[in-house]
């Protein structure tokens, strides 16, 4: 039976019942009896010489996603460069007791940001460490007979959007050393907050929560087209009221076209064929920028697209407004060649937001050149502003 087809079922299940506000909504321990489906199976513990974190194998079957904390020693410089040597991975663990070596699998090595060391070990730079905390992991086999989890090329934005969000892993910190349920995997109650950014690409939420310990845990973002769970980011900081702390609380750090060009760092490492790394280029517009009323000029929104493959095949839109009514809007992407490509005309809406909207139309062309997207409020009245406005594209 297809994993992903049960946990799209469930999820549609139980989608009316999600709340909108935010709320306390602690991880629990997944039941034993209930088995793992995706993206639970998909889920792992981390163990290193600096401690225990949680990781997830997303892209490729070799790869494991994790915190750079998890695998940095940033207080006792456990090796000379800091970053461990000795990381065991369990996939799908859920017992009640530790893994054994029979269980674990040598991770072969790991690619990591080298300004997640700089910046951690540095007291004026430190907050700035989180937004690097992120490590690709790799093994020259596959760690799974199943296929590796779905991803967001912008995790960011997905983790800032309205859909499904859940975190699963091993959040050790809330147990005492030996309990059982220290070895359980945990998953939150699916939840709707949007992530808010804090700083670079570390994003946070007041009310749901793992805990402490479950650094690296996954973060899913259900895909409300595609009808599955895509993994968004990894969880490096966490709250719990019930341990003391004023509220429960997250902090994650958001995927985007930096982390990916580490799995595909990593994927050549362990000998495997390099993926296609998405690109992703922001608008070079000073934004918000303000959309004329009632104008069939409209405003522009450029993008410079450089270094890309010569031959186009994927291309995704996102594209957040203000505008009071977005039914008076008309939007239009341009490509360099001058082809044009109607997004919305007068849609019928209450907000303006899509979040990696995959758009058709240019597939095949040259994409390097100014792009540009074209928004036209046709009526009078209400008044808007561009506020957000990326590409991301995939070219060979």
């Amino acid at each position: 039976m297809n994993l992903r087809l049960v946990a799209r079922a469930s999820l549609l299940v139980n989608l009316a019942g999600l709340v909108t506000t935010l709320q306390a909504q602690s991880s629990a321990p997944i039941p034993q009896s209930t088995g793992l489906s995706y993206p639970d199976n998909l889920t792992g513990l981390v163990y290193s010489e600096v401690g225990q974190g949680s990781g997830a194998i997303v892209r490729h079957p070799r790869i494991v996603l994790s915190c750079a904390h998890v695998v940095f020693d940033d207080y006792l410089q456990a090796s000379a460069s800091g970053w461990t040597d000795l990381n065991d991975f369990t996939l799908a663990w859920n017992g009640d007791t530790a893994p054994s070596a029979e269980n674990a699998v040598p991770l072969r090595g790991y690619v990591r940001f080298s300004r997640y060391a700089e910046t951690s070990l540095n007291p004026e730079k430190y907050n700035l460490a989180f937004s690097e905390d992120f490590v690709a992991h790799f093994s020259y086999f596959n760690l799974t007979d199943n296929a590796p989890a779905a991803f967001w090329q912008d995790g960011v934005a997905a983790l800032r959007s309205s859909a499904p969000k859940r975190i699963t892993g091993y959040p050790a910190g809330l147990y005492n050393d030996g309990d059982p349920l220290q070895y359980r995997l945990h998953r939150t109650p699916d939840f709707l907050a949007r992530l808010s950014i804090d700083f670079g690409r570390y994003l946070g939420a007041v009310g749901p929560s793992t805990g402490s310990g479950n650094s690296g845990g996954p973060a899913w973002v259900y895909d409300l087209k595609n009808h599955e769970w895509k993994f968004a980011g990894v969880l490096v900081s966490g709250l719990e009221k019930s341990q003391g702390d004023l509220d429960n609380e997250i902090g994650v750090v958001g995927a985007n076209a930096a982390p990916w060009s580490l799995v595909t760092a990593a994927v050549k490492a362990s000998g495997g064929a390099a993926p296609v790394t998405p690109l992703l280029f922001n608008s070079t517009a000073a934004l918000p920028a303000a959309i004329p009323d009632g104008s069939r000029t409209g405003v522009s929104i450029p993008f410079d697209v450089s270094g890309a493959g010569k031959r186009l095949t994927t291309l995704r839109l996102s594209l957040s407004s203000d505008h009071a009514y977005p039914s008076d809007l008309t939007i239009t992407l341009r490509a360099p060649s001058g082809r044009n490509v109607v997004i919305a005309d007068r849609p019928e809406l209450d907000y303006v937001e899509l979040t990696e909207r995959e758009i058709t139309g240019f597939a095949g062309q040259n994409p390097n050149g100014r792009w540009t997207l074209l928004v036209r409020d046709v009526a009078t009245a209400d008044i808007g502003a561009v506020t957000e406005a990326r590409l991301t594209l995939i070219a060979r």
